[in-house]
């Protein structure tokens, strides 16, 4: 099984972040959910290159190990 050999940490965006919102507009919001869309889409190219390099088992495991990484304990 494939573990990567040191685990680069990831940050995301969560304060102050320009979002649309009701009647066309737009507003500054805070919070986990300002940074998911930026830790999906970090985490969907990391797994598209390693599809795209023939690596589908790394990838996998890649998204196991993000799982594990988020459960709360």
């Amino acid at each position: 099984r494939w573990i990567p050999s040191s685990m680069p940490s990831r940050f995301a965006p969560g304060v102050s972040i320009l979002s649309t919102v009701t009647d066309q507009t737009y507003a500054r919001n805070d919070g986990t959910s300002m940074a998911a869309p930026v830790v999906s889409g970090v985490a969907a190219a990391l797994v598209a290159e390693l599809v795209a390099t023939r690596e589908a088992r790394k990838a996998i495991d890649l998204i196991a190990l993000a799982q594990r990484a988020m459960e709360v304990k």
